[in-house]
């Protein structure tokens, strides 16, 4: 998978888009995905307090080698309404990914749910207590090699525990298998895979048990 941002430029504010679709005409007329946006308030006569979300986003630009007239106008950005956090990627091919590895992916998500939890206790309760009584959603407009394995772990990022912190609370339940599950992942109707890019060929580059459907 790799980050699919936009930041778009206007006299007064900045449109920040994080979608699910390439940018491919395809992905938006015919394939379904999603589509995050948020209109951030823009002032180059002024510089804004530091937040979590643009230290994130100026470094994942800056390790993308977004030109640097772009990353300095971040400061000028008012993200004090921006209430969401970015868990984005870089090219695990390049060497600069090495240096920041703990700021991307499933680490970073880990710990963004990590503190989560702490923050709102009253709400992640039930979750923490069975993690089995939790279902996560994940939808693109292509699907890499979604394993067993991969699916185990990005459910212990999102809940923010480790393997072994979930074999403690679940025991025999704790299974690769048993985890994938939890997990369910929208993919594209019949008529979609049929006539995107990648022809009818992409709905069966994945291999899911029976089970792991649904309708």
């Amino acid at each position: 998978m790799h980050s699919k941002l936009m930041l778009l430029f206007y006299d007064n504010y900045v449109r920040f888009v994080a979608s699910s679709a390439n940018l491919f005409e395809i992905d938006w007329l015919i394939l379904q995905n999603i589509v995050f946006i948020q209109d951030i308030p823009l002032n180059l006569n002024r510089q804004f307090a530091p937040t979590e979300f643009g230290t994130t986003l100026t470094q994942a630009l800056r390790d993308l080698s977004v030109p640097e007239q772009v990353v300095a106008n971040i400061i000028h950005m008012d993200l004090s309404r921006v209430a969401v956090h970015i868990v984005t990627s870089v090219p695990t091919i390049s060497t600069r990914s090495k240096f920041h590895a703990d700021a991307y992916g499933l680490v970073k998500l880990s710990q963004i749910a990590r503190r989560l939890q702490q923050q709102n206790a009253n709400i992640y309760d039930n979750s923490i207590k069975d993690p089995m009584n939790t279902e996560l959603y994940c939808y693109g407009s292509s699907m890499g090699r979604l394993t067993n394995k991969f699916l185990s772990d990005f459910f212990c990022s999102a809940m923010g525990v480790s393997w072994s912190e979930l074999q403690q609370k679940l025991g025999n339940r704790a299974t690769i298998s048993n985890i994938a599950q939890r997990v369910k992942v929208g993919f594209h109707t019949n008529y979609q895979g049929d006539t995107n890019k990648f022809g009818a060929s992409s709905r069966v580059c994945i291999k899911f048990k029976p089970d792991f459907f649904y309708n």
